[in-house]
C-alpha cells in the first residue's frame, strides 16, 4: 500500500516537473522554437479616418480606443509604433509630444512622453499577464488531478483574478507558506500544503522564465551597442522598477 502511494505521488511529481519544463529556455527549448518560426513575413495593415471626436477628446481614451478597434488588449505581441507629430526626442524610446498638428486636439497630451502614455495605457490591461499564465498553469494542473483534489473551482476560472503582484507575495514567503494558503484562500482555493508548494514553484518558474525573456532583450540590445561601437567588451548599468526591485525577492 505504502509503495503504491509512494509511487503515485512521485509519478506526479514528475508530470508537474515536466509541464514546468516547458516554460524554461533552455537551449533545446529555444530550439525548438527556433525551429518553428516561419521564414516568411505576413504585413497586414489598415488605413481609416479618426472621428472629430476622437482627434479632439482626451489622450488616454484616444489610446484605449484604439486598443479596442484593434481587438489588441488580450494580444501578446511585441510592440512598436509611430508617432508622425513634433516631439522633443530625448531616447530610442522617449518623445515629448510639443504640439498637435493635422487638426488633433487630444488633451493632456503635449509636453507628456508619449511612449509613457502608450504604456501606462497598455500596461493598465497587461498588469495581469504573469498573474494570468500563473492562473492557466494552475487550470491545466487541476484538471490533471495534481492540484487542488483535481477540483476546478469558479474563481479558478476567472480571467485576471490572479494578478501579478500575487507572485512576488507569494515568492517572499517562507517555509511555513502561510502567505501562499493566505492569498489562495482568499481566491476561493482550499490548498493543501502541498498545494502551496506547487503554487510557490509555479510562481518561481514564470518569474524566473519572465526575467529570462527580459535579460535576453536587453542583452541583444547592449550587444548591438557593441558591436556598433566596435568594442570587444562593455561595461553597462541596468536599472530596474522601483516596485520590482523593492517587492521580488529575487
Amino acid at each position: 500500500m505504502v509503495t503504491a502511494v509512494t509511487q503515485r505521488l512521485a509519478a506526479q511529481r514528475r508530470e508537474i516537473i515536466n509541464t514546468l519544463a516547458l516554460l524554461s529556455l533552455s537551449p533545446e527549448n529555444l530550439q525548438q522554437i527556433r525551429s518553428g518560426i516561419s521564414k516568411s513575413v505576413c504585413m497586414y495593415n489598415k488605413i481609416y479616418t479618426n472621428p472629430l471626436e476622437i482627434m479632439q477628446g482626451t489622450g488616454e481614451e484616444c489610446i484605449s480606443d484604439f486598443l479596442d478597434y484593434m481587438e489588441m488588449k488580450n494580444t501578446h505581441l511585441p510592440l512598436g509604433f509611430t508617432f508622425s507629430f513634433p516631439c522633443r526626442q530625448t531616447g530610442i524610446d522617449k518623445g515629448s509630444l510639443v504640439s498637435w498638428t493635422k487638426g488633433f486636439k487630444a488633451t493632456d497630451c503635449e509636453g507628456s512622453d508619449v511612449v509613457d502614455m502608450l504604456r501606462e495605457a497598455w500596461k493598465y490591461e497587461q498588469r495581469y499577464i504573469l498573474g494570468e499564465i500563473v492562473r492557466q498553469i494552475l487550470m491545466d494542473l487541476t484538471r490533471r488531478g495534481l492540484l487542488f483534489r483535481g477540483h476546478i473551482t469558479e474563481p479558478l476560472k476567472t480571467r485576471g483574478i490572479f494578478e501579478t503582484k500575487f507572485l512576488s507575495q507569494i515568492e517572499s514567503d517562507r517555509l511555513a507558506l502561510l502567505q501562499v494558503r493566505s492569498i489562495l484562500l482568499h481566491l476561493g482555493l482550499d490548498s493543501t500544503c502541498d498545494d502551496s508548494i506547487i503554487v510557490k514553484e509555479v510562481c518561481g518558474t514564470v518569474s524566473h522564465r519572465a526575467a529570462q525573456l527580459c535579460g535576453a532583450g536587453m542583452a541583444a540590445v547592449v550587444d548591438k551597442i557593441r558591436e556598433n561601437r566596435g568594442l570587444d567588451q562593455m561595461d553597462i548599468t541596468v536599472g530596474t522598477d522601483r516596485t520590482l526591485y523593492k517587492l521580488h525577492p529575487q
